[in-house]
């Protein structure tokens, strides 16, 4: 559904947010973050290596770095390179425009993404009453899947920022029931 609208729209600004939140959205959703830790995402905070990509991630007082998969390093490359295309107007490039997720000709974080966005998608694909579901969904089907999938809770919760009773108190009602065993 987002990438239909995207190549359906002509207008660079509004094809530059669709992109940059269709990003966020496969971002939270492939790795857990907080919403508040994509607006603090820099260029400079995504680091290839010999072991793979790393993502420096940081916000509610904390920073961590952690390996991402090769897809999700993916989008991010895709949308750097997309800003690089569509920012030529205004001379778009890394360093004068640092944050990841920023708009259109802004040097600055995002403040709020436009929710309007994510409902009209999800109720384009189907989902019934997407004005439930808040961007934070993503990071909770993150942790759900990852422990669905066998993966202990330390991991999840190191991974994800947080502490392991957190992961455990809130998810263990989401989880299969042998899952801790």
């Amino acid at each position: 559904v987002a990438r239909k609208e995207i190549e359906n729209t002509k207008n660079a600004r509004i094809k530059w947010n669709l992109m940059t939140y269709r990003t966020l959205l496969m971002l939270m959703n492939s790795i857990g973050c907080r919403v508040v830790e994509t607006k603090n995402m820099k260029w400079s905070d995504l680091v290839s290596s010999k072991k793979g990509t790393e993502l420096k991630i940081s916000g509610k007082g904390k920073e961590r770095v952690i390996q991402i998969p090769d897809r999700v390093a993916g989008h991010l490359l895709d949308l750097k390179k997309f800003k690089e295309t569509y920012g030529k107007s205004f001379e778009w490039n890394e360093t004068n425009y640092p944050f990841i997720f920023s708009g259109w000709k802004s040097n600055k974080p995002t403040k709020q993404y436009d929710a309007g966005i994510r409902r009209r998608w999800m109720k384009d694909a189907g989902v019934e009453k997407p004005e439930d579901w808040e961007l934070v969904c993503f990071r909770h089907k993150f942790i759900t899947d990852a422990l669905n999938n066998g993966v202990h809770s330390l991991a999840v919760a190191n991974y994800t920022g947080t502490s392991q009773q957190m992961i455990e108190k809130t998810y263990s009602g989401l989880v299969a029931g042998d899952i801790y065993n």
